[in-house]
């Protein structure tokens, strides 16, 4: 089995990043924002996790940390907080729409400073 993994620096998958050898039982931890989301085709990735715990974390950190992210990243201040708006608080949100899909819900413990 293969699976693609996120590349930050060409913002794009890159397809089996990660091969597994279904040799002997393997614990394999999946992190992103999308896997409990329904749509897609993302209800296929849920389908196939045995557990999953969501995050919760705080819309001000969150935002705080994409814009930090977008800033180290080469756009100014103004691009990345319009940016954020048009589009990542849209995601922020839907993301948190699935949360009561998961398994195991825990609070995020990365504070704002």
């Amino acid at each position: 089995m293969s699976l693609p993994v996120y590349s930050r620096k060409i913002h794009d998958p890159i397809e089996n990043a990660v091969v597994i050898k279904k040799q002997e039982p393997t614990l394999l931890l999946v992190e992103g924002l999308w896997v409990l989301y329904e749509r897609s085709g993302w209800n296929k990735v849920g389908e196939l996790l045995d557990f999953s715990i969501f995050v919760d974390a705080e819309n001000e950190r969150v935002r705080q940390g994409v814009l930090e992210r977008h800033i180290r990243g080469g756009r100014t201040s103004e691009d990345a907080e319009q940016y954020y708006e048009e589009n990542e608080a849209k995601n922020f949100n839907l993301v948190m729409l699935t949360k009561s899909r998961a398994n195991k819900i825990i609070p995020s413990y990365y504070k704002l400073k």
